[in-house]
Parts: C-alpha cells; structure tokens; sequence
C-alpha cells in the first residue's frame, strides 16, 4: 500500500516533491517511514489551541485503546454502515479520509471507493488502506490528485476548520466532492457557544449549523453545496461541495 501512496505525496511544509531514500521521505525536509505509514507530523504551534488539541487528541486515542464501541468508526455503529451505502452515490474515485482514526479500517469505508486516510494519530493496528500520519491543515499530498475528501466528524476537532477545508479544495481534482459528516448541534447551546467562544464540550473544540457550515465551505472555495439527513435516530448530517 506504501507504493500505491508514496505518487500523491509531497512535502507538508512547502509542498515540493519527495524521494524515497530507504526509510526516509526526502525534499526540503525529511520524514521517516515506520512500519510502511510516512510519518509527516509537522510543528503546528502556530495554531492558538494547540495545547487544548494535545489534549482532545490524548484523550480520543485513549478511548480507541479501551474500546472502539461507541466510536463513529466502529463496525458496531448503525449509522457507519448507513454511510457506508450513501457515500459511493457522491464520491467514485479516489478518496482521502481525513481524521480516519486508529482502527484497521473504519466501518464506512466499502470497496467501491478507493480511499486513503490521515490522522495525527495510526494506533496499534494495522491499516487495510493506504495511511499517512499528519495533520488536516497542511496535507502531504499534491495539488489535484483527489476525487473526494471525507471528513468523518473530525472536522469538529481539527486546530483550524478553515485552513483543513482550503487544504481539501487544494488537493482535490476539478469537480471532486468535499463531503463533512457533522454533528448539528441543538440551537439554543450552539448560539450560546458561538456568542461565548472556548470549547463546544468536553471533547469538540467546534460546532456549526448546517447554515453556518455552508458559508464556510462556500467561503473556502466550493460550491454547489447540498446536504442530507441520513435516514437514522442521530443529529448527525452529510453535508457535500464541489471543487
């Protein structure tokens, strides 16, 4: 699977080209490979919540080690499956997961999709898809090379929502599809927040309503934006642009 990933991959940083030098990505910078995943971490303490984000991230991978159930990504989650089914409707080729999580492979991810994942975290389990350690602001992966980008309710816990959906517009090809799986959250605790700041809750840093996410992938880039309530008892909803 290394070989089928190293093609799309450039440098994080300054975007340029990388050669594979044994166990080592080389450009500008350097990023070694382990156990077949480049790992393409860069320094992100630019970013204001970069502590709060520690955190959050200790705290997830945590409750992958105890257990997956209960997790989005889990084979025990109805609404996984459901999405499962729905995604092949909007997204055919190639597709990046970004924040696909620590499992060997997410309970959404069927075969008629030809998906990649990032995460900042790979767990202990071996990926069944071509993975790459990093982070949503500063993907490792050349302009145009995408035909779809999924955010499986990890946009709510990226540093800066913004700069990972520019970063999707950039890596995906004319006519690709950007698809957010989110959370919409009740109305009178969003606008509190929105009108406070800070955390959302214990473990999301952000929120939005279905409103306020359109104008924001709108704002970025995309259009043509649509969404969808899965048929399921959850908050949850698919929302969709177009590169």
């Amino acid at each position: 699977m290394l070989d089928k990933l190293l093609p799309l991959l450039c440098d994080p940083i300054d975007k340029v080209n990388l050669k594979r030098i044994k166990n080592k990505l080389v450009g500008t910078n350097e990023y070694k490979i382990k156990n077949d995943i480049p790992i393409m971490m860069v320094d992100y303490s630019e970013y204001k919540w970069s502590t709060v984000w520690d955190f959050l991230q200790e705290c997830e991978y945590k409750d992958y080690q105890i257990s997956s159930e209960g997790i989005f990504s889990d084979d025990t989650r109805v609404v996984a499956k459901i999405l499962s089914g729905f995604l092949p409707k909007i997204i055919s080729g190639k597709c990046l997961d970004v924040g696909s999580g620590c499992l060997a492979k997410p309970a959404y991810m069927n075969n008629e999709i030809d998906w990649y994942g990032i995460d900042p975290y790979f767990g202990d389990k071996k990926k069944e898809y071509p993975f790459v350690q990093g982070i949503s602001e500063k993907l490792p992966f050349k302009n145009k090379v995408f035909d779809g980008v999924f955010f499986g309710t990890s946009l709510e816990h990226c540093l800066d929502p913004i700069k990972a959906i520019k970063e999707s517009l950039r890596v995906l090809r004319k006519g690709g599809k950007l698809a957010i799986w989110f959370s919409v959250r009740a109305e009178k605790q969003y606008e509190i927040w929105k009108d406070m700041g800070g955390m959302f809750d214990t473990h999301h840093r952000w929120a939005w309503s279905v409103e306020d996410l359109n104008d924001l992938i709108i704002e970025c880039g995309f259009k043509n934006i649509k969404y969808t309530p899965l048929k399921d008892k959850s908050n949850k909803c698919l929302i969709v642009g177009e590169a």
